[in-house]
């Protein structure tokens, strides 16, 4: 099975000119990742369906054994974003200092504090409820 897939590879680095093939690439993809795990474990010794022969050839081609993970996209990233007109804010983190919220006296509906039933009562509590998402 090594043989006819990574004469495969070839033929992807061939048409692509690279050797990064995603996962979900069709037969082949799955066979990378399965090469990229039987390495690390007979880089620890333990077994794997790797030989040191094919390790040499995988290697020879330059083969990627190691890949950055890919980044989560964040639901705005996914989506657009809703809010064009406001700077997108992934944490916390991203908040300049200069932006901190101030109390605002347009309070909606006067409540007991505490007994509100999770009805946000001023644009106060909003962005405090956005910040500790």
């Amino acid at each position: 099975d090594f043989r006819p897939r990574f004469q495969e590879l070839l033929e992807f680095n061939n048409a692509n000119g690279h050797l990064i093939v995603p996962q979900v690439y069709p037969g082949l993809g799955q066979w990378v990742h399965a090469q990229r795990v039987n390495y690390k474990l007979m880089k620890q010794g333990r077994k794997s369906a790797m030989t040191p022969a094919q390790a040499m050839q995988l290697h020879a081609v330059g083969f990627p054994f190691e890949v950055m993970p890919r980044k989560k996209r964040s639901i705005r990233q996914s989506l657009g974003n809703p809010f064009p007109h406001l700077p997108l804010i992934e944490s916390k983190d991203d908040i300049p200092a200069e932006a901190e919220v101030e109390p605002s006296s347009d309070v909606v509906e006067e409540t007991p504090p505490g007994n509100n039933d999770g009805l946000i009562t001023s644009e106060f509590e909003a962005a405090t409820r956005i910040l500790e998402m």
